[in-house]
């Protein structure tokens, strides 16, 4: 439930954050049914009074370009876009196309709604700087449907950071450990920003009792844009809104020098042999494979009764053949295990993603149709397609006996027989846990 009260202060705070004047024109593709077009790029210039402009999502998909080309054409000052039209834009437009574009008034692009790359956002802004966009306009953010819409922005004219942990390290209640991004542990969360008008932010342990800075834990938040319950459904509200009035967001993520990093959802973790592994970073990861788009895949685990483990499932938004989709099927299984260590247990094409009207995956639906046998006929067919293309590999034999001893031991190891003396040990499902 969310009141007039929660709307007025949250288009507030986003306005006031975002420096807002009597000049500025908002301008956004995003649709009315989407919580951060409807209040964000809505409300928002709405209530303060000034001029805004909305284009079709079909017409952004159509022709990306048209976001930059219409933006200018309004004089625009004020964007938005969830982190996949940046992607859209970068891989769609022309330089041709481009020329004679003057992106200078540009003042902010608010980024939120999905997981946010710094990797992309930094090539965008690069790209675009040479149109005259400001190095300093893409905007960060984190925001939920609680808290109305809005709940940590960053600071206008700041550029944009990141910071590189340990991915080994992501458990609630661990410190993050900065490490390089050369590691292969290496995993980059983009800031969010501060707190903005009307909110206030905690990380909590599992008690909801507050953590230091720079410690992993459940985000919290509590203010007058925040619901004060869930319509109709006391359950919810009591195991979501706390006794003090604290909401749990079901987010995790921790604070360093006041700014917000998310770094994955409580319900969505993936514990595998002791360690905790977020959704989004193999998605992160499975997004450099050839013929995955950014946006268009989800993640899940999947419990293994027989073996009593925790499974990844990867599921990818492919609309082409399934035979074809055979290949990317073995490079995501090599690539996330090089990667994470662990190979996933099935990869599987599907039409559309399900998510929110805020735009977040929803990964518990995939899982309830795996669990009900619904993909059954899908995961034959692609093992039987996959299986095709393996076979086909010509596999070179050992050449000693120190190597035809090292084939036994992994093809016992890894229960495969196609196994051959270039092979990789970790492209080919092997793991520190073998």
């Amino acid at each position: 439930m969310l009141t007039h009260d929660n709307l007025l202060c949250n288009t507030e705070a986003i306005a006031n954050r975002l420096a807002v004047t009597q000049q500025d024109i908002f301008y956004s593709w995003m649709p009315l049914t989407h919580d951060m077009g409807m209040i964000a790029f809505h409300l928002t210039p709405f209530l303060s009074q000034i001029n805004h402009s909305i284009m079709s999502t079909n017409a952004l998909i159509k022709s990306p370009a048209l976001w930059m080309i219409k933006a200018q054409e309004h004089g625009a000052t004020v964007l938005g876009s969830p982190n996949f039209g940046y992607k859209l834009l970068l891989t769609a437009y022309k330089p041709k196309v481009a020329e004679g574009w003057d992106l200078s008034k540009i003042r902010v692009i608010l980024n939120g709604a999905e997981p946010i790359s710094i990797e992309l956002c930094h090539r965008f802004v690069q790209e675009m700087g040479a149109y005259g966009l400001p190095n300093t306009a893409i905007l960060n953010a984190y925001g939920l449907a609680e808290g109305s819409v809005g709940v940590s922005i960053k600071n206008p004219d700041e550029p944009l950071h990141g910071i590189c942990i340990d991915r080994r390290i992501v458990g609630i209640g661990e410190q993050i450990q900065e490490i390089t991004d050369e590691s292969q542990h290496a995993v980059v969360f983009a800031e969010v920003g501060y707190p903005i008008d009307y909110v206030s932010i905690r990380i909590s342990n599992e008690k909801s009792e507050k953590l230091p800075e720079r410690v992993i834990g459940q985000i919290q938040i509590k203010g007058r844009s925040v619901t004060s319950g869930y319509y109709r459904n006391e359950a919810a509200t009591k195991k979501a809104v706390l006794q003090d009035g604290w909401l749990d967001t079901g987010d995790l993520g921790f604070m360093s020098e006041g700014r917000l990093y998310v770094t994955g959802r409580m319900k969505d973790i993936i514990f595998v042999n002791g360690k905790n592994y977020y959704p989004h970073d193999i998605e992160r990861i499975s997004e450099g494979v050839e013929g995955v788009e950014l946006g268009k895949v989800a993640v899940v685990g999947l419990h293994n009764r027989e073996e009593q483990r925790e499974d990844i499932v990867v599921f990818v938004q492919y609309k082409r053949k399934v035979e074809q989709f055979a290949e990317i099927v073995v490079q995501l299984k090599k690539v996330i295990n090089l990667k994470i260590g662990i190979e996933p247990a099935l990869v599987l094409p599907i039409r559309s993603i399900p998510k929110t009207t805020s735009g977040k995956v929803q990964r518990y639906q995939l899982a309830e149709m795996l669990v009900n046998g619904e993909f059954d006929t899908l995961i034959a067919e692609v093992n039987s397609h996959v299986a095709k293309q393996t076979s086909s590999i010509q596999i070179a034999g050992p050449r000693n006996e120190i190597e035809q001893a090292l084939l036994k031991l992994w093809c016992e190891l890894l229960n495969t027989e196609r196994i051959g003396i270039h092979d990789n040990f970790f492209e080919i499902g092997g793991s520190s846990s073998c």
